[in-house]
């Protein structure tokens, strides 16, 4: 299988992989990103309803590409396998062939972010203005949380793997609800899992770092985001980038359940 030759050397093979199934179907991707940016244009009409929906929607057909492509990987026999599959992939297969999987992890995810959220806000002070004492508390109450959400985002890709091998919207739900389960917890902190989460975050944090100092030191952090036209202009980047980075990330997901899975057995 392709995902049991790619574990080999998986951080150099998550973005060869990554990169292959970009340039190997350009005319889909381009339709699929272009369909995307359409939604996000359309978010910034003043209906904050609409907004919402429209925000949701993309998600959801974001997730449900990042699961036809962490599938294909999963599936593929060898790279010519996975090759023949992504170059003959439509839109159609991208966004709508895992739609209801995607679905039932969407809300399963945003249920599991929101739920603290509403607890904190409950124990708030009702009616009167906050005081700085109240707004203190606040703030100490969100330190846990945040402990939580990177624990969370730490255990991420073995639950979003999951998600990826279900078949239906209450599989997709049910397989975020793994984050609770001992197995996923017993793969999380294996040495090889560290390692290769840890490799991964360092080029993620050095390519955020070096993009950060070209912003800098080319004057573009000047630029006055409030202007209707650069915030446009930074949708439309950010679309395409978030989209490239899901194809990595798909990759990533099923080569850290992979490299994990091994050590549970022994």
């Amino acid at each position: 299988m392709l995902i049991d030759q790619a574990t080999s050397e998986p951080i150099k093979n998550v973005f060869k992989i990554g990169w292959e199934t970009i340039i190997l179907n350009i005319p889909t991707l381009s339709t699929a990103i272009t369909l995307l940016l359409l939604l996000n244009i359309a978010s910034f009409m003043n209906l904050m309803l609409l907004n919402i929906v429209l925000v949701i929607f993309s998600g959801i057909l974001v997730v449900s590409a990042q699961i036809y492509i962490g599938r294909t990987f999963y599936e593929a026999v060898g790279m010519n396998d996975f090759a023949s599959t992504i170059r003959e992939a439509t839109v159609m297969d991208f966004f709508k062939k895992h739609i209801g999987v995607a679905t039932g992890s969407y809300i399963a995810w945003i249920t599991l972010f929101i739920l603290p959220i509403l607890v904190i806000v409950l124990f708030l002070p009702q009616g009167a203005e906050p005081t700085t004492e109240d707004i203190d508390n606040f703030l100490l109450a969100f330190i846990p949380f945040i402990v939580i959400m990177l624990i969370v985002l730490y255990v991420q890709p073995l639950v979003q793997a999951n998600v990826i091998v279900s078949n239906t919207f209450k599989e997709g739900f049910r397989a975020v609800m793994t984050i609770f389960s001992k197995k996923v917890w017993t793969k999380a902190f294996t040495r090889r899992y560290f390692s290769y989460l840890t490799r991964f975050g360092l080029i993620i944090f050095a390519t955020l770092f070096l993009l950060g100092l070209v912003i800098g030191f080319t004057g573009l952090s000047a630029i006055d985001i409030k202007s209707e036209i650069v915030q446009m202009s930074m949708a439309i980047l950010n679309t395409i980038l978030s989209f490239l980075f899901m194809i990595i990330t798909a990759i990533f997901i099923m080569l850290a359940d992979k490299i994990a899975e091994p050590l549970v057995s022994e």
